[in-house]
């Protein structure tokens, strides 16, 4: 299974939100009551909730939740959007009457209700007991042989989901930019003797940093003008820094652009 994420953002920001957002763990605590199953934070639309809400009179069936995920492709990088559609099984002792064809009119009608704005994610997840899921493999294996509409779906452990499927923020953010390798640059003990290079090679940086805030990367932002703020510091204090009226001025024009410089908090 590849690396996913979930991204609440993809469900509070959906049109159907309003009508039926709910947590997972909500969605699952209504069949099996007082069983954690799910991250408690994970957002989802409880597509049966619409279909008593807006379809009252003519309710048809549709998938039990749709959660919204990101491939997680390297490093800092994630995919588009998707939506994930999830069939809440953990009740189940056997899957021999799984209908296929139920199965594809649960999803076509699902798919008609959320719109055509995020893709739908290629696999359909059946999330069943620890104890029950290695056991449908098979079944799953045989079922889909014989049964189209069943290609795209797949077995899942509540185990297997809560590991394979992690909030995005437990992927650790790694800067582009190496922060030792800044300090290296502005090291003021290269530059005793052209503070003017010193204070240009800050400007620099500075800029950069503000230009990834810009492409709204405030995590790369944060990692640079962290560092130059302790660098910057550091150079402020250091009495060995004789420093000319004119490198004075552009050390204050520097501050006046750039007034997180100034600020270690």
């Amino acid at each position: 299974m590849e690396a996913l994420v979930y991204d609440n953002k993809i469900i509070t920001g959906h049109k159907l939100y309003p009508v039926c957002g709910m947590k997972l763990q909500d969605v699952s605590e209504k069949d099996y009551h007082g069983k954690k199953y799910f991250d408690e934070s994970i957002e989802c639309l409880d597509m049966d909730k619409y279909e008593e809400i807006e379809c009252a009179g003519d309710k048809k069936e549709t998938v039990d939740a749709v959660i919204g995920i990101k491939k997680h492709l390297d490093k800092n990088r994630f995919s588009s959007p998707y939506l994930m559609l999830l069939e809440l099984r953990m009740g189940y002792e056997n899957v021999m009457n799984l209908s296929g064809t139920k199965l594809a009119d649960k999803v076509s009608h699902t798919n008609e209700i959320l719109g055509r704005d995020i893709d739908l994610y290629d696999t359909i997840y059946f999330v069943f007991k620890n104890n029950i899921a290695q056991r449908t493999i098979s079944m799953f294996h045989n079922m889909k042989n014989g049964n189209k509409n069943l290609k795209k779906c797949e077995p899942i452990s509540t185990d297997d989901f809560n590991t394979y499927i992690k909030p995005i923020k437990d992927y650790q953010y790694e800067p582009e930019n190496d922060v030792v390798e800044i300090r290296r640059q502005l090291d003021i003990n290269n530059y005793l003797e052209d503070i003017n290079k010193f204070l240009g090679i800050m400007k620099y940086w500075c800029q950069r940093a503000n230009n990834y805030k810009y492409k709204y990367n405030v995590n790369e932002y944060n990692s640079i003008i962290g560092e130059l703020k302790i660098i910057w510091h550091e150079f402020r204090a250091n009495k060995k820094i004789r420093l000319t009226d004119d490198n004075e001025l552009d050390s204050e024009i520097i501050e006046e652009d750039y007034p997180e410089l100034k600020n270690l908090q």
